[in-house]
């Protein structure tokens, strides 16, 4: 369970890229995202401390970098920031499920390195063509409101697993396993992304 917006599932995407790679064809990994911003929220200065507060936590602690661009934009008292998830999570939506880690990759990499307002729709399309994804086609389907009836499906979706599995915030790694549900503890797997490989492979079997 993840949201495009949280530092934490950025902190975490070392492991998660660990987890697609190393695991092979054993486990499929399907991303199910959350929102911790479903409508638009206008950073206040309350917000950007606690922000770059959390953010100098999630380096210590995954050795995440936060990009100077990124934390400029934050720490500016003159630059409105708004942060929504759902934009994010329909764009995600819109590419096939095989690139939809790269893609979140690309999007997390856009506003925690490179300091993109991902609020501006311009800029999600800009990262769609840079992924090779056809300008037109994603477009369409972004505008499509069949589309955004999908995205809420899936929002809801991951919240009914969320619930199901005791997963109360993001980053969450759950396993399924003969509709069988087993919550992650992932919090050592930070440093060590192996160990959590070894428990998924040792449940797996």
């Amino acid at each position: 369970m993840f949201d495009p917006l949280c530092g934490w599932c950025y902190g975490a995407a070392a492991l998660t890229r660990a987890l697609s790679e190393r695991l092979g064809p054993m486990v499929t990994l399907k991303l199910w995202p959350g929102t911790l911003f479903p409508e638009p929220v206008a950073v206040d200065a309350g917000m950007r401390a606690h922000i770059i507060e959390a953010d100098q936590r999630i380096h210590e602690l995954t050795g995440a970098e936060f990009g100077a661009a990124y934390t400029a934009r934050m720490r500016s008292k003159a630059k409105p920031v708004t942060l929504w998830s759902v934009p994010l999570i329909a764009a995600l939506a819109a590419v096939p499920p095989k690139g939809q880690l790269k893609f979140l990759e690309a999007l997390q990499h856009a506003h925690y390195v490179e300091g993109r307002d991902l609020a501006d729709m311009a800029a999600i399309m800009q990262l769609a063509a840079a992924a090779g994804l056809e300008a037109r086609a994603f477009a369409a389907t972004m505008q499509n409101p069949a589309h955004a009836q999908a995205t809420n499906a899936w929002i809801s979706q991951a919240r009914e697993l969320m619930a199901r599995a005791g997963v109360a915030g993001f980053p969450g790694y759950v396993l399924e396993k003969g509709g069988r549900l087993t919550r992650l503890d992932h919090g050592a797997a930070y440093a060590d992304p192996q160990s959590l490989v070894d428990r998924i492979q040792a449940l797996g079997r």
